[in-house]
């Protein structure tokens, strides 16, 4: 048997999982006995920042008081992780604090969430979802999608039929869209064949990738909006060769 569980290096490691009493698809189990696992910063509704309290907690990073103040605070270990508990007590993992989105309007957007809709087509490998900024302060949801191309390929015989790609990324996203409340639906995306940035661990690295693609469209002098629906791996290759129309 199989069973999704839940915890970090500072917790020794394991701070939930299932069991076979209690476990539920999705969702990484109950609290270890001995182990209290709380919700901060949420306001009562919707995910927080999951903290944790118990002897299974670490004293601290060794030799770096500073890094121990800013995640041992009153007892609570902050994990970085945002989650929530549901009416049964099984804890839910949805995302990172640090790549949260947070809207103009102050509304709260995961990535991980959309990213998981997406991951989920049969033709993508992975993606990444991030806010981009308009010179009116206005976030919108963006996305670069890495698509399979054996999986392309025999849906629209070619994996250059840039065409094809977009028809069938546009449905894949309207339906995606009508998933979630609109304040999280994704208005942009490019795509491409070339794997995400990660880092020896596996984890995508999010800030070198938008940081990447805000420096390709910056030197084409575009936009994402302008970028939408193009394959971004033919847009690197024009600027290797000084092309600046696509």
């Amino acid at each position: 048997k199989v069973y999704q569980g839940y915890g970090l290096t500072e917790t020794s490691p394991v701070v939930a999982g299932g069991n076979d009493r209690r476990r539920k698809k999705g969702t990484c189990g109950e609290p270890l006995p001995g182990v209290k696992v709380g919700i901060a910063s949420n306001n009562g509704k919707g995910p927080g920042e999951i903290v944790v309290k118990g002897d299974t907690v670490m004293l601290g990073y060794w030799k770096n008081e500073a890094a121990t103040r800013e995640v041992l605070r009153d007892g609570w270990f902050y994990t970085g992780d945002l989650g929530y508990i549901d009416k049964k007590g099984l804890v839910h993992v949805t995302g990172r604090v640090k790549s949260m989105i947070v809207l103009k309007n102050g509304k709260k957007v995961f990535p991980e969430e959309l990213e998981t809709h997406i991951n989920k087509l049969g033709f993508v490998k992975e993606s990444l979802v991030w806010g981009e900024k308009t010179s009116k302060g206005i976030v919108e949801i963006c996305t670069k999608i890495v698509l399979d191309k054996d999986r392309i390929v025999s849906m629209i015989k070619s994996p250059d039929d840039e065409k094809g790609i977009k028809k069938l990324l546009d449905q894949a996203i309207k339906d995606i869209n009508k998933l979630v409340p609109v304040y999280k639906t994704i208005r942009y995306y490019v795509f491409g064949y070339e794997e995400l940035i990660k880092t020896t661990s596996m984890k995508i690295k999010r800030y070198v990738e938008t940081a990447q693609i805000r420096e390709l469209l910056n030197k084409m002098a575009t936009n994402i909006k302008d970028a939408a629906g193009k394959n971004i791996d033919k847009l690197k290759e024009m600027m290797a060769k000084g092309v600046e129309e696509y």
